[in-house]
């Protein structure tokens, strides 16, 4: 892993645990825009981040 790189740990558990954002970014490829495509990416990692929280 890059010094540079930072991966939140419950995004690596999240993954170990079978919980991807596949479906979301299955969605985001057929978005219209870049920008589209990146808010529907970041609001599913953000989505998945909450669920580990809990």
């Amino acid at each position: 892993m890059a010094r540079a790189s930072y991966i939140d740990p419950r995004v690596v558990e999240s993954f170990a645990d079978g919980v991807t954002i596949s479906k979301a970014l299955a969605r985001a490829a057929r978005a219209d825009s870049e920008d589209g495509r990146q808010l529907m990416v970041e609001r599913a990692v953000i989505r998945l981040l909450r669920r580990a929280a809990r």
